[in-house]
Parts: C-alpha cells; structure tokens; sequence
C-alpha cells in the first residue's frame, strides 16, 4: 500500500513536470508581435443622410444675421454665413461669431474642403473661423490682422463620435467706424478615397 502511495506521489509529480514544461514551452520569445486589429472607422457622407441641411443648427450672431444655403435637403456643398451690417457704429464691433453644428448619429471620419471668405472693414480687423468635434477644437484660424476682404481654404479629415456634435464657427471683430462683419465659409464634401 506504501509502495502504491509512492507510485501515485512520483505519478503526480510527473504529471506537474510536464504540465509546466508544455506552459513553458508554449512560450516563443523569437515569435513576431502581432498587433490587435483596428477597425477603421467608416467615411462620412457629410451633408446627406443624418447630416441633411435641416438637422444642422445655427446660434445666430450678435447684431446680426445667419444663413445655410440650402436650407434643407441633401447636397454636396453647403455655405454657412453671417452679416453684422453697419448700423451706426462709431468705435467697431467687438468679437462675436456664429456656430453652424450638426448631432453625430454613428461614429466615422469627415473629410471636407473649406474656403472663408469675408469683409469686415479695415481698422484692425480680426477674421476667426474654427472647426469642432465633441467638444475639442480640431482646427483654428486666427487671423488677427485682415484689412478688406479675405479669403482661407484647406482640406480637413476628423474623427466624429456618436452621440456628440460636429460643426464650425465663424467671425470676427474690427475697430473700424464702417463695422460690417460679413463672411461665409463654404464646405464641399469629399468622400474618403
């Protein structure tokens, strides 16, 4: 019965052994790292769909006027704009702008081409226009000195998150006693590659 025992006890220690050497011996230092798989996230088809001319919101502007054109339906180009005319003013207009935002329905990636244009005067004028994503600014131009009309342009690509909000804002400021503050940022849809 002893011996038995001592059968049984060498057996488990065998057992235990080789259940180490094969976990040990799955192990192959010299084996490539395989990185997780991502999945990317899907384009945008920005101005159709959930993000048709009617869902977007504007906040107005102090003073004076917003505008989307269109208004409404599915399209490839879309302009966002706003108008402070001169009404009397002696000493400028103090920095204001105007958000043009849209709900983001499903996550995915926005890419789009955008041209500023805008007048506002010529006495330390001031042009401002960024672009925003779930609350962080994704992109920002600051244009502290435009005399006359002005015009930016680029190309933007940006992640968009389900549940917040995408959109831009637009403006500016003079010191000029012809206070118009006249711009208009035009957005063209381009689909990802």
């Amino acid at each position: 019965m002893a011996s038995d025992l001592s059968r049984f006890r060498i057996l488990a220690l065998l057992l235990a052994s080789t259940v180490v050497l094969a976990t040990i011996g799955c192990s192959d230092d010299d084996a490539p790292v395989v990185a997780p798989r991502v999945t990317p996230l899907p384009a945008v088809d920005l101005f159709s769909g959930a993000y048709v001319m009617e869902n977007w919101t504007d906040s107005g502007i102090t003073d004076g006027a917003t505008a989307m054109d269109p208004a409404s339906g599915e399209t490839a180009t879309a302009a966002f704009s706003y108008d402070v005319p001169d009404l009397s003013c002696f000493s400028g207009r103090s920095f204001r702008t105007a958000t043009f935002e849209v709900p983001v329905p499903t996550s995915g990636v926005v890419t789009f081409d955008w041209v500023y244009t805008g007048f506002h005067s010529w006495y330390q004028a001031n042009a401002f226009f960024r672009i925003f994503a779930d609350g962080k600014e994704i992109l920002a131009v600051n244009k502290p000195s435009v005399s006359g009309t002005f015009t930016f342009s680029g190309s933007t690509s940006i992640n968009v998150s389900k549940g917040g909000t995408f959109g831009f804002e637009i403006g500016g400021k003079n010191f000029d006693t012809d206070c118009t503050l006249r711009g208009t940022l035009t957005i063209t849809n381009s689909p990802a590659p």
